[in-house]
């Protein structure tokens, strides 16, 4: 029997492909089905705390910045579950990552062609066609859009002792009962490490806590109106103008407004330390350390003993803990998908994205290939970011119906970028 095929497969469905499913059913362009391997949307989801703030405003939502009427834009979320007049009598932009979990879950139950516990193993391209297994079974489609999300940063040294001794943070959830009166090293100096090391603090249930990072001060999220400036479609254009080494220079010199620790919470932590340090009976065990990386980790008798190295090759630190928590960061997923089909002479930092986010390949006038959250260079710093989520999936939809539905560039810059 001959296969029905679609005008787009969209391979994973988390926060970024969809924000393209809502905008496409928006449009009413349906001959389109989504695969996730997950059994619903997923989004920080090891990690949601009651304290871990989402670092956007929440207007950036899946749909708001190019299409504020959307009936898939937070507020409306909000007004349908008639919590609105209550969300704006908080007084307050504090809006936590858990909420806009439950927002994007609520957007992807109104849209049927989402598939669910869906595994894509397999894309193929026969010269007409690309062939998507899924569940062992094989779907056509003319175009593919790709957004597999993020896979952990795992140390080599504490690789062989993964599970309830040494997990990455993305586990946090699952093992965070483990750590129960332990000594625990945290290692990793960006939100997600300062978001555990709050959450234990306030927990108050451990031994000691350690808390070691890359960088050489704990560096806080550079977040003003300049700074966001370049988190708009007008600066990825400007972006992509640069050379390859100009682009890897503009990642350095930006890193802290994308990597940093919000400023409400790293300025929490510091408040409570001193509190407790300084105006406390008890003995807190705190031990908080810029300026180094995990080097080895060997076992000793149900002990873990780490050896950190220090940036500027002064004495290492050994630490003699029960549990370690890497706070190590992420990698984009998406370009691993594609390689059975790109040239292998293409790797992720010679990728080139088109400023539709249409990926560069040899037989694009024929079918598209759409990537998104893949290559900072490629990009720039917004690229993992919900700041052009809603912008870059509309620039696809444009290019799907060979039609300006939503404006190319839509915001006006106040600083001239480059």
């Amino acid at each position: 029997m001959e296969h029905h095929v679609y005008d787009l497969i969209g391979i994973g469905s988390g926060v970024f492909n969809l924000s393209l499913a809502a905008l496409l059913d928006e449009q009413k362009f349906d001959n389109i089905i989504f695969f996730e391997k997950n059994p619903s949307v997923l989004w920080h989801n090891g990690l949601l705390l009651e304290t871990s703030a989402l670092q956007v405003s929440f207007l950036k939502d899946l749909v708001t910045l190019v299409d504020p009427t959307s009936k898939y834009s937070y507020l409306n979320y909000l007004k349908v579950r008639n919590i609105l007049y209550q969300f704006i009598n908080r007084k307050s932009n504090f809006v936590s990552r858990n909420q806009f979990q439950y927002y994007f879950r609520w957007v992807a139950e109104q849209l049927p062609f989402i598939k669910f516990n869906s595994k894509v193993s397999k894309i193929e391209y026969d010269g007409q066609y690309f062939m998507v297994t899924v569940n062992n079974k094989i779907y056509k489609s003319y175009h593919i859009a790709v957004a597999t999300g993020i896979t952990p940063i795992i140390p080599d040294c504490t690789k062989p002792f993964l599970g309830e001794k040494i997990f990455h943070i993305y586990k946090y959830n699952t093992y965070k009962k483990y750590l129960i009166d332990q000594d625990i090293l945290i290692v990793g100096g960006g939100q997600s490490g300062a978001e555990v090391f709050y959450d234990q603090m306030l927990l108050n249930n451990q031994k000691s806590i350690s808390w070691y990072g890359k960088r050489i001060y704990f560096g806080q999220l550079e977040d003003n109106s300049f700074v966001n400036d370049y988190y708009t479609p007008s600066f990825v254009k400007s972006f992509q103008k640069l050379t390859f080494p100009s682009r890897r220079h503009f990642l350095d010199k930006l890193s802290l407004s994308c990597n940093g620790i919000n400023e409400v919470l790293i300025n929490n932590i510091y408040s409570l330390i001193f509190e407790r340090r300084f105006f406390s009976d008890r003995q807190y065990q705190y031990d908080i350390s810029p300026g180094y990386i995990i080097d080895t980790v060997e076992l000793d008798n149900d002990k873990l003993i780490v050896k950190l190295r220090h940036w500027d090759n002064q004495p290492e630190v050994i630490k003699k803990v029960d549990r370690v928590i890497l706070a190590t960061g992420f990698m984009a997923d998406s370009f691993n998908m594609l390689k059975n089909i790109l040239d292998p002479d293409i790797t992720l930092d010679s990728l080139k994205i088109k400023t539709n986010f249409e990926l560069e390949w040899k037989n694009m006038n024929q079918n598209h290939i759409f990537i998104q959250n893949t290559s900072m260079m490629a990009i720039g710093p917004a690229d993992p970011n919900l700041s052009i989520a809603a912008w870059r999936a509309a620039m696809i939809v444009n290019t799907l119906l060979n039609k300006e539905l939503y404006t190319c560039y839509p915001d006006s810059p106040i600083i001239n970028y480059i």
